[in-house]
């Protein structure tokens, strides 16, 4: 018989980077296999821009590291974390970086946090 104090599964504290990183790749495969024609089209590839991540609704915030694994690309700023109670309306984040990249990751982290 199971120990009833102790959880049926380990708890994740820690998402490795590289495993985010494919995990991303693989969703925008998904999303957009023949790439984003409208952004390449309408965006020059040089542009810069900035993005702000809104809560919806409220919520528990989870996503602190999917976030923090694109710093690589992005000037990120996180104003959470993980396990925080968020109100509606509430900036979770900023993003700033290339243009393309941002609105090609836009609905994949949307649907993630």
């Amino acid at each position: 018989m199971q120990n009833m104090n102790k959880p049926l599964y380990e708890q994740m504290n820690i998402i490795d980077k590289d495993y985010v990183l494919s995990k991303l790749e693989q969703f925008l495969l998904e999303d957009s296999p023949n790439g984003d024609p409208t952004t390449e089209l309408t965006v020059d590839i040089e542009k810069n821009a900035s993005a702000s991540v809104i809560c919806e609704d409220e919520c528990v915030f989870a996503g602190e590291q999917i976030l923090n694994a694109l710093d690589d690309d992005f000037q990120i700023s996180i104003f959470t974390k993980d396990g925080t109670d968020l109100l509606k309306g509430q900036k979770i984040a900023t993003l700033e970086g290339n243009a393309r990249q941002l609105l090609k990751l836009e609905r994949i982290l949307l649907n993630l946090l």
